[in-house]
């Protein structure tokens, strides 16, 4: 007998898998598809990496949490499910942003152009 899949326990993350789910554009379905898998199986990534990644000003979604800290300095907007304390502080000390997307609303994540997925 096969188990039943049953998703995310935690309401905020079930929450953002609906607002996800009820926009058009491919890469938020990405997201939401990721966010559905097992927890054990979402991405850990490192604010290093993004650093390294990112463009000046740039907006990235990550498809897990953001943790670590990092010696770069980029101003970006950084999406994620949810941030380590050091790695909030480091991405707001260097001028950007760290939103978790639990906090967004519907209409707030459509009109975020120029998104990059990290993972």
């Amino acid at each position: 007998m096969k188990s039943k899949r049953v998703g995310p326990q935690n309401k905020d993350v079930r929450d953002v898998v609906i607002k996800l789910r009820k926009t058009q554009k491919p890469v938020y379905k990405r997201v939401a598809e990721s966010l559905v898998r097992p927890r054990r199986k979402r991405f850990a990534v490192q604010l290093d990496k993004i650093m390294r990644l990112a463009r000046e000003g740039e907006s990235l979604i990550c498809l897990g949490k953001v943790v670590g800290t990092s010696s770069r300095n980029k101003k970006v907007m950084v999406y994620a499910i949810n941030f380590s304390e050091k790695s909030a502080r480091a991405i707001k000390a260097a001028g950007g942003d760290a939103v978790k997307l639990s906090l967004l609303e519907l209409e707030e994540l459509k009109k975020i152009k120029g998104l990059r997925l990290i993972k």
